[in-house]
């Protein structure tokens, strides 16, 4: 089921969550780059760049946070493997860092996309 890099993977993604919790972003970023380096799976590398994403959030480097979540985007797209529940986590995330920097429209509009595609009848 899993080999010891797919391991390795999933204990760096749980130490890089310990690492935010304990507000360690640097620590928690060097982490989700090692869960990145050890799998090979496309869910699971798209999970650990939107936690690199998440990270610059939480220390407040949005720039780098949006550019993050971008990344993930592109390993998206060109990785249809990935489920798409990732894909609206990452878009949702953008919207979060569009509120934090006052784009409240943009953030807005990404959400209202993500539930058109979700429930094309929902608005």
């Amino acid at each position: 089921m899993y080999g010891d890099d797919e391991l390795k993977s999933l204990a760096y993604g749980q130490l890089g969550r310990s690492y935010i919790a304990l507000e360690k972003y640097d620590k928690a970023l060097d982490s989700y780059t090692k869960a990145v380096q050890y799998t090979q799976k496309p869910n699971n590398i798209a999970s650990h760049i939107n936690a690199q994403g998440f990270v610059h959030f939480k220390a407040n480097r949005l720039d780098k946070a949006r550019e993050t979540y971008d990344k993930a985007l592109k390993f998206f797209a060109q990785n249809r493997k990935v489920d798409s529940i990732q894909y609206w986590i990452v878009q949702s995330n953008i919207a979060s860092v569009d509120f934090k920097q006052g784009l409240t429209a943009s953030g807005l509009e990404r959400l209202y996309a993500l539930e058109q595609s979700f429930c094309p009848k929902c608005r």
